[in-house]
């Protein structure tokens, strides 16, 4: 656990605008680098919602990249309830 979380927020920070097509579209990407963005939560901050109002993902392939969002919130939804039950159990309160 740590005290100071700046230096994992902008690490963070770092992580989301690269891989979320912030700074460069994912379609420049290297095909492995590209494969390995379009599995992560990222994509769907900025490249999913620019494909699909741009007309590149349109009927099933825009549902599925929803459905991917829909998933990965799920997924850390539940990672984060999990990390509370945990955190709860481990950390006493610094300061007087």
């Amino acid at each position: 656990w740590w005290l100071d979380f700046r230096g994992i927020a902008g690490l963070w920070n770092l992580l989301v605008t690269l891989l979320s097509g912030f700074e460069l579209p994912l379609v420049y990407f290297p095909d492995w680098l590209r494969g390995v963005c379009d599995v992560l939560p990222f994509r769907g901050i900025i490249q999913t919602p620019a494909d699909i109002f741009l007309g590149k993902a349109t009927g099933g392939a825009a549902f599925a990249l929803i459905g991917q969002q829909a998933l990965w919130t799920a997924v850390l939804v539940v990672c984060a309830q999990l990390m509370v039950l945990v955190a709860t159990r481990k950390v006493v309160v610094q300061g007087g």
